[in-house]
Parts: structure tokens; sequence; C-alpha cells
């Protein structure tokens, strides 16, 4: 109630860029506050058993969607374009199947490093909630511009 639509990380390995994403959100000084937090939560939580498995899960469900004969062609395709090598994709899963709680403080500290090195933050909205997100913290933390 009074919060986002729903919420969204994605990792690109590639470019190493994560992103962290929220829709229709109406508060969002707070949720910044709360995506400033992952690295003490990843920390703090450990994860383990079954809550570790439930991530892996995700994880692999989020690689293996059915897909049609010309989607799997064009993925393939796009792959070959790029230079992915053959076997990437399976070796993909084997690293997410053996995900393990030191991964995930490891994570923390990757993340903790971006946002000491002020890793860019980027906010997409009306320019009226943007503005009064802007005016909710004490000192200027962002610039407001049109993508028109």
């Amino acid at each position: 109630m009074g919060g986002a639509y729903g919420t969204t990380a994605r990792f690109h390995q590639e470019s190493g860029l994560l992103m962290l994403g929220s829709y229709r959100d109406i508060n969002i000084v707070q949720t910044l506050k709360v995506f400033e937090g992952v690295p003490r939560w990843l920390r703090s939580r450990a994860m383990m058993g079954e809550e570790l498995r439930r991530g892996i899960i995700g994880a692999i469900g989020g690689l293996d969607t059915p897909q049609s004969p010309h989607d799997w062609a064009l993925e393939h395709f796009q792959d070959v374009l790029r230079g992915v090598p053959p076997g990437y994709r399976q070796q993909e899963r084997d690293e997410i199947f053996e995900t393990s709680a030191s991964h995930t403080r490891h994570l923390a500290e990757i993340l903790e490093q971006a946002a000491a090195a002020r890793a860019p933050v980027v906010v997409l909205g009306s320019r009226a909630a943007l503005s009064a997100a802007a005016a909710a913290r004490a000192t200027p933390w962002l610039e407001i511009s049109s993508l028109e």
C-alpha cells in the first residue's frame, strides 16, 4: 500500500551495469534509501539454505524461459554477432547453480565500492515527482533533465 507497483533488479554481465528499478513509484526518496541499503542487507542475511535456493531458481528461471524456434534462433544469432563463445550459456547456468553465501557477501562489497565511487543514479519520472524528491534531501543530489 502506498508504494511502487513493482521492483526489479538486473545485472548486465557484459557491461557490469547493475540496475535496480521501481515502477510507478510514488516515494522515490524512500525507494532510493532501500536501494542504498542493499549491500548492508546482503551482508546481514548471509543468504543460505532455502532462501539461497529460491534465488538460484529465480535466476535460472529468468534464463530458461520457453522460446519459439524463431526466438531461439534470433538469440543465438545475436550471440554470434556479439562474439559470445559456444557454451557460454551453459557456463552461466553452472555458475548460478554454484552460487554460495560467500558470493552474496562479495556482491555486497562490490556494491559498496560502487556507492563509494558515486556510481550514477538515474531516476525517470515526471518533473513534479522528481522536483519533490530533489527537495526532500538537504543536499543537492538530483539533476533534472528532459528526455525530449
